[in-house]
């Protein structure tokens, strides 16, 4: 049966390099030229977290969680990247055939809980591709806590802007959020090189043929290596720079939401 198929599919999986490259390109040539075009802007294509911030996350998880989810999010006009696409993470832990978190239905017991609080202020590309170093190491901070009302307050703006846009567009009903189990995710974390300066998440989009998912947006992780001002990875520009470490390929296979909403 299909359910149980997707509840033993594995997450956070690595991706053939040029598979990959296709799903961003497939992101950037749709997705993101329509929001361009229709919100006048250049808009996000991935998102670079520093390697502490990336750890404290890790580290701060709740000894139940279940896994983590990535909501799609817009910044408000008034933000620090007014406008842009972004993301923000979310611990999850189990409820039946679910996996909840503070911002799903169901999970406003974990409002008081600071072990399940969402977390948010990656460096978006664009604006932010060149990493210049601060001399104000908060300036630099990624990762960090955000208010639950804003974090709601975001993604619902991305649900009613790009979300309904894109639906619109592909007569589709495209993901809002992606979950990867915490097996996956404290596999790809526990792996990561010695020298990684962080990691970067790239928007992308699966091909017509996927199987569950065809034509939905979702996430790929990529490990990153600082070089000069840039923190770079082997999905974009600094491929030939990267070694043949395991865990500086790209990494996807997430449960993207809708369609697995209630089997991810």
């Amino acid at each position: 049966m299909e359910t149980i198929e997707l509840l033993v599919e594995k997450t956070m999986v690595p991706l053939e390099l040029s598979v990959a490259k296709e799903m961003v390109a497939r992101y950037n040539s749709t997705r993101k030229t329509l929001i361009d075009e229709a919100y006048g802007i250049n808009d996000t294509r991935s998102i670079w977290f520093s390697i502490d911030g990336f750890k404290d996350f890790f580290n701060n998880l709740p000894e139940n969680a279940s896994g983590v989810r990535i909501h799609l999010v817009a910044y408000g006009q008034n933000a620090r990247y007014p406008n842009q696409t972004t993301v923000i993470w979310t611990p999850t832990v189990e409820q039946g055939y679910q996996h909840v978190d503070v911002l799903r239905e169901g999970g406003e017991s974990f409002a008081t809980d600071k072990t399940m609080i969402a977390w948010n202020a990656g460096k978006d590309c664009p604006p932010v591709c060149t990493i210049m170093k601060s001399f104000d190491p908060s300036a630099d901070k990624t990762m960090v806590p955000i208010e639950l009302s804003i974090a709601k307050e975001i993604v619902a703006l991305y649900n009613d802007t790009r979300k309904t846009l894109i639906d619109e567009t592909y007569n589709i009903n495209d993901t809002r959020s992606i979950w990867f189990s915490i097996d996956g995710f404290k596999d790809f974390v526990n792996n990561l090189p010695e020298n990684a300066s962080g990691v970067r998440i790239h928007l992308a989009v699966h091909d017509q043929e996927n199987k569950h998912t065809p034509n939905q947006t979702t996430v790929i992780f990529a490990a990153t290596i600082e070089n000069g001002h840039q923190d770079v990875d082997v999905v974009g520009q600094g491929q030939e720079l990267i070694n043949t470490h395991l865990f500086m390929t790209a990494f996807g296979g997430g449960k993207d939401c809708p369609p697995l909403c209630h089997w991810d």
